[in-house]
Order: structure tokens, then C-alpha cells, then sequence
């Protein structure tokens, strides 16, 4: 798993082994909610990214806010974000 936040990591913050379990499970919580509306899709939204690189070599990469499912762009639910991904963005800042 890969995270990106925008505009500081444009190549990513790889999660290492000792925080997977709290980032997958974080993960695991998002669930797909009502249509967005084009104004309910604004700029700020998504500024966190995640990229999932599965065994089989599939690869999901998908913001934190939205996702598009055939063509239509539906509000994301989830869970609290873990205390350790501001942790590992400002590791990989210096």
C-alpha cells in the first residue's frame, strides 16, 4: 500500500509492514455512499490518495473522498484515519 497527499508526496509513502494491519483495516471501513453532485466535487477533496498493489498484480489506486464506479462519482464513507499516517507523511518529509 501506497499513500500520496497532495501537494508534499508525489511519489508516495509506502506503508511499511509494522503499520499495514491499521492501514488495511482503515481501508477495509470505506463504503460507498450517495451520488456526488458536479458542485459537491471541489477542489481539497481527495487530497489523500491510497494505491493498493494486490499479489495477483491487480492495482487499485483511489482517493480518500470519492470514487468513480462506471462513470458516476459516488461520496466515500470511512472510518477515523489512523494516528500514523501523519507519522509516515512526515517521516518522508525530513
Amino acid at each position: 500500500v501506497t499513500l500520496y497527499r497532495l501537494p508534499d508526496n508525489i511519489d508516495g509513502v509506502e506503508v511499511p509492514t509494522e503499520h499495514m494491519k491499521e492501514i488495511t483495516a482503515w481501508l477495509g471501513t470505506f463504503t460507498v455512499r450517495e451520488k456526488a453532485k458536479d458542485a459537491d466535487v471541489v477542489c481539497g477533496l481527495n487530497m489523500f490518495t491510497f494505491r493498493i498493489e494486490y499479489s495477483d498484480g491487480t492495482v487499485l489506486v483511489n482517493g480518500t473522498d470519492t470514487i468513480t464506479l462506471d462513470g458516476v462519482t459516488y461520496h466515500l464513507k470511512k472510518g477515523p484515519e489512523p494516528g500514523c499516517i501523519n507519522k509516515l507523511f512526515a517521516a518522508a518529509c525530513g
